[in-house]
């Protein structure tokens, strides 16, 4: 029964980019998910962790496609904040914008907040807005900087090599 067993983050596709930045990837509740995915999380899961560890001190922002938003129900007071796309759209910058000025509000009302940021597969969007928030707070002295954060938190390797040598020829 998902009430008496104990979910940690091991149980979960949620990375810790910082003490108040989190990612995942898309949710699906138990019965849609097969054992061999591992990228998506158990919805009850997610909801039954991050509201016993942070209680009403989170936002999800799910930028993932249509398919990716989730129910707000096992979260607590409807917990989530749909910015979703279709796959063949990409955010404006004036998008960006928005969803960073949120997201730094959220944070800035209280010390204890958290945010989430959540997409289909927990890189793609994610890494830009998690890239995006992060030059925006000040957090990182350049994007490129904080591109390696996440990738490092997230994709657990070193550091990003973009080699610019056929596009500069």
């Amino acid at each position: 029964s998902l009430s008496r067993r104990q979910v940690t983050t091991d149980n979960l596709d949620i990375t810790r980019i910082s003490d108040r930045l989190l990612v995942t990837s898309r949710c699906w509740p138990s019965d849609y998910i097969s054992s061999n995915e591992r990228s998506i999380n158990n919805l009850e899961d997610l909801a039954k962790f991050l509201n016993s560890k942070y209680r009403d001190k989170y936002l999800i922002w799910n930028i993932g496609t249509p398919e990716s938003v989730v129910s707000p129900l096992p979260f607590n007071n409807r917990r989530i904040i749909p910015f979703s796309l279709p796959k063949s759209q990409h955010f404006s910058l004036k998008t960006l914008f928005h969803l960073c000025h949120s997201m730094l509000g959220w944070l800035q009302l209280s010390p204890e907040n958290v945010v989430l940021i959540q997409c289909n597969n927990g890189w793609n969007r994610s890494g830009l807005m998690v890239s995006c928030l992060l030059k925006f707070c000040g957090a990182v002295d350049s994007t490129f900087d904080a591109m390696n954060l996440f990738q490092s938190r997230r994709l657990k390797t070193k550091s990003i090599t973009i080699d610019m040598s056929d596009s500069m020829s």
